[in-house]
C-alpha cells in the first residue's frame, strides 16, 4: 500500500536510522579489511568483508586516538570490531562505526591472493629474464575494457588530446562479474592473433 503523501530521500533514510537504533544497540563483527585509508582529519576509513559481502566502515578520530590497535590495522588482515550501525546520510550507505578493533589474524581473501601469487611465481610467470620489454614508442596499443564504459572513452580522450602516434584497437570484454576472467582470456588471444600478423 502507498504511503498518501511522498517521503523525500532525508526521510526515508531517518527511517531507516531509527529502525536501526530501535533494533540494534551494539554489533561485534568479524571481517577482513580492504580500502584502509586515514583521513586529514584523523578519522580511519574502510571496508570489512567476508567471503559474500562487503560494508562500509569508519572509525572516527576520537576512538582512534583511544585505541592503540589501529596502529596494526592494514588491508589483507581480520580483524574483530565493536562499534553501531548507521546510515551514511548523504549516499544512503550502510556504515559501521567502529568504537574498538582487535587484529586476529590474515584474512582469507589476502591469504587466496598469496598463494596464487607463490604459485604463479613458482611456474615463472614474475621472471623479469623471460619477460619481453615494452617499447617505448610502440605502434599499437589494444585496450581490454567494457565498449560502453566511462574508462573507454576517458581514455580515448586522452588519447586524442595527447595525439599520441600509435593505433589504438579496442578488444570489448566484460570486466565485471562471473563471466569476465573468460572474455578477457578471450580478448587476450586476440590481440595475440593480431600481434603475429
Amino acid at each position: 500500500m502507498l504511503a498518501k503523501k511522498p517521503l523525500s530521500i532525508s526521510q526515508i533514510i531517518k527511517s531507516v536510522q531509527l529502525a536501526i537504533d530501535k533494533e540494534i544497540e551494539q554489533v561485534f563483527v568479524i571481517g577482513e579489511i580492504s580500502n584502509f585509508t586515514r583521513a586529514h582529519s584523523g578519522h580511519f576509513y574502510f571496508s570489512l568483508s567476508d567471503e559474500s559481502s562487503l560494508v562500509s566502515a569508519v572509525m572516527f578520530r576520537v576512538d582512534a586516538l583511544r585505541s592503540l590497535n589501529i596502529r596494526n590495522i592494514k588491508n589483507g588482515i581480520k580483524v574483530e570490531c565493536i562499534g553501531e550501525i548507521g546510515i551514511y546520510k548523504r549516499k544512503g550507505d550502510l556504515q559501521i562505526r567502529v568504537k574498538r578493533i582487535r587484529k586476529v589474524g590474515i584474512g582469507d581473501l589476502n591469504e587466496r591472493f598469496e598463494k596464487t601469487k607463490t604459485l604463479l611465481a613458482s611456474e615463472g610467470l614474475f621472471d623479469i629474464s623471460i619477460k619481453k620489454t615494452i617499447p617505448t614508442f610502440p605502434n599499437r596499443v589494444g585496450l581490454i575494457t567494457a565498449s560502453q564504459g566511462a574508462a573507454v572513452q576517458d581514455f580515448i580522450k586522452i588519447y586524442e588530446r595527447r595525439s599520441f602516434r600509435m593505433d589504438l584497437v579496442v578488444f570489448p570484454s566484460l570486466v565485471q562479474g562471473e563471466n569476465a576472467p573468460e572474455s578477457i582470456i578471450k580478448s587476450l588471444r586476440q590481440i595475440e592473433d593480431q600481434a603475429s600478423d
